[in-house]
């Protein structure tokens, strides 16, 4: 799931000292210890905020899924 979104965020332009906030669904929270050594090695601090939430299921079978909101220069002005 963290390549998945590194490479979203390259696609914009981005890296991960973009992301504001992270949501994490897991199916079971067996994984948690798990996603929190892979979130410390792929991001750095400061840590975007993060809400870990346990779900019945997930799309074509996955244990994992994440949500981001990221941080984007508008360019307004």
């Amino acid at each position: 799931m963290f390549d998945n979104l590194a490479v979203l965020l390259a696609e914009a332009g981005l890296d991960a000292r973009d992301l504001l906030r992270t949501t994490l669904y897991l199916t079971s929270y067996d994984d948690f210890a798990e996603i929190n050594t892979i979130y410390r090695e792929r991001l750095s601090a400061p840590y975007p905020a993060r809400v870990t939430l346990q779900v019945v299921g997930l799309p074509l079978g996955a244990r994992v899924q994440i949500d981001a909101v990221i941080e984007t220069a508008t360019g307004a002005g």
